[in-house]
């Protein structure tokens, strides 16, 4: 990890892929909580936030998913924009990454090797410890709620240490 932040610290632009399974739920959640967390705290950054799926090809963002977002404070606008990716079908998404956060192990088991040097769980890396964000998909609208706010509370801290890490001021 020592060797992957002094690699971050010199890019003009990091780009940070998170994964989850069909990129409908708890990826394209982490990618817009990111975007709204930095630009509270900071402003503009550096960091670029982008999300995949490493098993489900989907064509839209689920409803539970959209109405969340806007109701944490991310623009319907931006919302709008997002539609969802496969890794297999996009995989200059791989490429792009700097950093790239699964929600699960699983998620960095399923990308080729030579990208998993650059990867991790979301957990992990806000934490120090290894929890597998629960797909809610199919479960009742409260499981949805609660991935959310686990979610939510991971990537404050992961800003948290992107500070201490010198990634933003």
């Amino acid at each position: 990890m020592d060797e992957l932040l002094a690699q971050l610290r010199q890019k003009d632009k990091i780009v940070v892929l998170f994964l989850c399974s069909g990129n409908i739920v708890r990826s394209p959640m982490a990618e817009m909580l990111l975007e709204l967390e930095l630009k509270k705290r900071f402003g503009p950054t550096r960091i670029k936030a982008i999300s995949g799926a490493t098993t489900y090809f989907n064509q839209v963002i689920m409803d539970i998913t959209k109405d969340l977002l806007i109701q944490e404070g991310v623009p319907p606008e931006r919302i709008l924009q997002f539609y969802p990716r496969n890794v297999k079908q996009y995989p200059e998404l791989l490429e792009e990454a700097d950093l790239i956060i699964g929600m699960e192990k699983t998620h960095i088991r399923l990308i080729p090797k030579k990208y998993r040097s650059k990867a991790t769980t979301l957990s992990l890396l806000a934490t120090g410890k290894e929890h597998n964000i629960p797909d809610p998909w199919g479960d009742e609208v409260q499981a949805y709620h609660q991935v959310f706010e686990v979610i939510k509370d991971y990537i404050k801290q992961l800003v948290d240490k992107f500070v201490e890490w010198k990634l933003i001021p």
